[in-house]
């Protein structure tokens, strides 16, 4: 990723209607594995280095293979790794993301504390998905016309992989923002959908996007799932520790012992290869 965003940054080109690349040629190959999967911007340490011109195009091109909240965090990092440069060139780029196809709760935080969006723009985001009547049109660039699905809140408790990046991970909380500090608690989870899954509880200062799993949380490693299972997880959080255990179908799969961490707790869940869990309910 890193050598990538070098060329785009050295060369300062990138494709446009307006312009093409030579095929083969470094600048093209690497604008091709941005477009295959961009959210490599995100960890990309040369991020800063590419010129608001090669941003904005970055962020008009329509053959991106990503969501427009993705790009939204690229945009919101490559502002936040120029300090020196203006902020009103930041937020000019907004106008390059479809706001209205970012669910409503990360709109409301992340992409609200970014300050790159003025409040009467995401009320008109908002605005645009209340015509929907709770239907959300969910847009993957590069995929064609986007369909309409319903909306999957993270209140609702369902997790899906979804079609479009089989081998890519979803990672997320799955469960309403019930937070545990202390005690105990026993999350149920039902798989709807087989596939990969990996199990655990987040810190919640969590940000699936920018955080890496085992720096905020307890995880434990990916389970083939089959359609039907029943997935218990049971957290005891007291003075120094916090023992998480993991039962399927009634029977411990797994338990792990850590220190504990100031932070709440969330439920959480990674799915890939067509897995789709429900969160069942809570007791504490």
């Amino acid at each position: 990723a890193d050598q990538a965003v070098a060329f785009l940054a050295n060369s300062n080109e990138y494709p446009s209607e307006e312009k093409s690349l030579a095929t083969g040629a470094p600048t093209a190959v690497a604008v091709d594995l941005i477009r295959s999967d961009p959210a490599l911007l995100l960890g990309s340490q040369e991020l800063a280095l590419l010129s608001p011109e090669c941003m904005e195009a970055v962020l008009k091109d329509k053959q991106l293979q990503t969501d427009e909240f993705t790009l939204f965090c690229v945009l919101h990092k490559w502002n936040l790794s120029n300090p020196n440069q203006e902020p009103s060139i930041a937020k000019s780029l907004v106008r390059h993301i479809a706001l209205e196809h970012i669910d409503p709760l990360k709109l409301s935080t992340t992409v609200r504390s970014s300050r790159l969006v003025s409040d009467s723009d995401l009320c008109d985001a908002f605005g645009k998905q209340a015509k929907n009547k709770g239907m959300l049109a969910e847009k993957i660039r590069g995929s064609g016309p986007p369909t309409l699905a319903k909306w999957e809140k993270q209140d609702s408790g369902v997790l899906s992989s979804g079609s479009f990046f089989p081998e890519r991970w979803m990672t997320d909380r799955i469960a309403s923002p019930i937070t545990m500090y202390n005690g105990f608690c026993k999350w149920r989870i039902d798989i709807e959908e087989a596939g990969q899954v990996i199990f655990g509880v987040m810190s919640a200062s969590f940000d699936p996007k920018r955080d890496q799993l085992s720096k905020f949380g307890t995880f434990f490693p990916k389970r083939d799932c089959v359609q039907g299972e029943t997935v218990t997880l049971v957290l005891c959080s007291q003075s120094e520790k916090r023992t998480l255990s993991v039962y399927v179908n009634g029977k411990n799969w797994m338990t792990k012992v850590e220190r504990k961490g100031d932070d709440g707790l969330l439920v959480a869940a990674s799915v890939r290869r067509g897995a789709s869990v429900r969160f069942m309910g809570f007791e504490t």
